[in-house]
């Protein structure tokens, strides 16, 4: 019997506990190995509780993890890559925990109240505080034993962590950092970390107004901070290296309309542009009412070419989440999914990426299933390919019912609406418990129809039959076809008034069938045209009529190759997203490092100008090509150059050969557009 067998047949006999994902090198290239370490003693009898599930689990794994400290910090933290648990259905992740039910109230309280509720659900939830409990004890006693030189008062920071609201504002970064690495150890990924400057801000205040810290200290401290979250690096990473999703959400609108900042707003952009890792990233909520002070301060910090901040539209998002049904109240304060998919932080379960649909595969199968000699008009090709993303929105959003969850203890805890109803998290507890989906090719399908309506029904050079026969043999029986069809003006992410008015009629559709969903929980489905799938779901896909090869990636996010960061912006602000359609609609672009050094004033102006517009959402690669180039061919010399992928940074070096093709490409594209 094989390992795998063996898994799956004494799952529920025998616990494992599972290493992280091992990652090595090995002649220069990376590998990935996943293995299943079986515990020597049986572990389905807890405590003499007589029965066992993922909390018996977790409090058993909390009694073995190895806890190192790391010298060189003033904060304890720690993962043991060697261990962590098995479960049935998926963890729940990609999401903000609410750091702030953990620092202004305490954990005691919240799982005191969760244990109140009885039967199974406050049974779990009494292993999970004697689980948070027995790594908080041993953590305190590895650093009191360690030879490391810690802060005074890092003894009183863990014996009170749990019992206590926090007093000070590094004792509030050490709580942060403690359930981290709890979330972290228990398979949950993509964690987000939420508004801290707004989270943090009280007590920072009150620390520098008794003179118990100043600024500088502050900055040093935040800067430790993210040095520590940093750390196992590529064992917290997910489909990529890199993909970690530890996000910080920064300023923002209030329900009244106002901006909201603080001296923490500044000190994280400048922590984060400081230390120079990929990861935490950092998103700075920006609106029409941004002091232009801080919009500066945030272009400044794009120069330290990390790709953070990444910039999202309160003036538009916050009415995007209130038109969706979200109070006013919860909306103003949403923060972000580990990417970018709008979140209400502390009440939901909303799993922001659990699937991606491809716009472009319904015009590839209705021209496969309907004879495209009987396709006589533009508006005609137009309403079958309506028709048909109809049906591939249904099959789709029925594929979702599938999706089971893990029981989850230790989140239950902190969501609101579970332990009132004693009703775990993955069973519909929370007060919302919507999915996200994302998805790709919507620009291929753009380009593709305007191209057919010139190339086929306007100029009247080839039939649509004879285009798509050549089409699905990847135009080899016709390169000169393909070079034509490349050599069109392109339509979508640019300033093009028919190209708009086709997207918003295909929005409209998806958001009339997306709509008619309810997943198994009680919730609803957004949807997003921001994905990290644009290369890998592109490979299951043909050629389009818009010069990409079978195979080749997809455009990225709003994007394209050859429209201006103006275009771009101007596009964004004219898209109709309906009431389902906020889950991630990122603006991406390519900036000359030299043109934003030179034009900073010029570059902030640029930024009010597209707020004003109505962006949704903009991220940007900070780069030059020649710099990508010389990256690819000589690795060594570039150890620590950081590139924006799709919702994460990640070193370069760290990149799949793909990857680094599609982001040379398109900085070569920004050059030639720019020039």
């Amino acid at each position: 019997m094989n390992l795998k067998t063996k898994i799956k047949n004494d799952f529920w006999q025998v616990n494992y506990i599972i290493p992280f994902t091992l990652k090595y090198l090995r002649g220069g290239k990376r590998f990935y190995i996943k293995k299943a370490l079986p515990i020597i003693r049986d572990l389905r009898v807890i405590k003499g509780k007589g029965k066992r599930d993922i909390s018996t689990d977790i409090l058993a794994m909390m009694e073995q993890v190895e806890l190192t400290v790391q010298e060189g910090s003033r904060f304890f933290y720690c993962l043991d890559p060697h261990k962590t648990i098995a479960v049935r259905g998926m963890i729940l992740s990609n999401f903000p925990f609410p750091y702030d039910k953990v620092i202004h109230d305490t954990f005691d309280a919240a799982a005191d109240r969760a244990i109140s509720a009885g039967g199974d659900y406050g049974w779990r939830a009494e292993n999970i505080k004697r689980a948070v409990h027995t790594l908080r004890d041993r953590s305190l006693a590895a650093v009191l034993n360690s030879s490391g030189e810690y802060e005074a008062g890092m003894k009183e920071d863990f014996t009170q962590m749990l019992e206590q609201p926090a007093r000070h504002f590094r004792e509030g970064l050490q709580r942060i950092l403690f359930f981290n690495q709890f979330l972290w150890q228990t398979r949950h990924t993509l964690n987000g970390l939420g508004r801290l400057d707004m989270i943090l801000g009280d007590l920072y205040d009150a620390d520098v107004r008794e003179g118990k810290l100043s600024r500088a200290e502050a900055f040093d401290m935040v800067c430790d901070f993210l040095r520590s979250l940093h750390k196992w690096y590529e064992h917290k990473s997910a489909a990529l290296i890199g993909d970690v999703g530890q996000i910080i959400i920064l300023g923002g609108t209030d329900k009244a309309g106002e901006y909201v900042s603080n001296d923490l707003t500044e000190l994280f952009l400048r922590a984060q542009a400081e230390v120079k890792q990929p990861d935490p990233k950092t998103l700075l909520r920006v609106s029409a009412n941004i002091p232009d002070k801080l919009l500066k301060l945030a272009v400044e910090c794009l120069k330290a070419q990390t790709g953070s901040p990444l910039f999202a539209n309160d003036d538009v998002i916050i009415p995007y989440l209130e038109r969706f049904g979200f109070p006013a109240g919860e909306a103003a304060a949403y923060c972000v999914s580990a990417c970018w998919e709008p979140f209400i932080i502390g009440k939901s379960l909303d799993q922001n990426n659990v699937s991606v649909f491809d716009f472009f595969m319904p015009l590839d199968q209705c021209l496969r299933e309907t004879a495209a000699g009987q396709v006589d008009s533009y508006d005609a090709l137009v309403a079958m390919y309506e028709g048909s993303l109809r049906k591939a929105w249904q099959d789709f959003l029925k594929e979702l019912d599938e999706l089971t969850w893990a029981k989850d203890p230790l989140l239950s805890m902190f969501i609101d609406g579970c332990s009132e109803q004693g009703k775990d998290i993955s069973e519909g507890g929370a007060v919302y418990c919507n999915y996200g989906v994302t998805t790709v090719g919507l620009g291929s399908v753009c380009d593709s129809l305007l191209n057919i309506k010139k190339f086929v029904f306007e100029d009247k050079k080839t039939s649509l039959n004879e285009l798509d026969r050549h089409r699905e043999a990847d135009y080899q029986t016709a390169p000169q076809l393909y070079e034509q069809l490349g050599a069109m003006p392109k339509h979508f992410a640019h300033d093009d008034s028919e190209a708009v008015e086709l997207v918003n009629r295909l929005l409209d559709v998806s958001n009339e069938e997306v709509a008619k969903y309810t997943n198994p929980l009680g919730g609803r489905v957004k949807f997003g045209l921001s994905s990290p799938d644009y290369i890998k779901a592109a490979k299951r896909a043909p050629a389009d009529f818009a010069g990409r090869k079978k195979g080749s990636a997809y455009g990225t996010h709003i994007s394209a190759s050859d429209a201006s960061y103006t275009e771009l912006a101007l596009f964004s602000g004219m898209l109709r997203l309906g009431r389902q359609g906020f889950n991630g609609n990122v603006v991406d672009f390519f900036l000359s490092p030299n043109f934003l050094t030179d034009h900073v004033e010029q570059f902030v102006l640029y930024m009010k100008g597209a707020i004003q517009a109505g962006f949704f959402e903009m991220q940007m690669n900070v780069m030059d090509s020649k710099t990508l180039i010389d990256a690819k061919a000589h690795p060594e010399r570039y150890p620590g150059l950081i590139v924006r992928v799709w919702g994460f940074s990640a070193y370069f070096n760290d990149l799949p050969e793909g990857y680094k093709d599609v982001l040379i490409k398109r900085a070569l594209d920004a050059e030639k557009t720019a020039g």
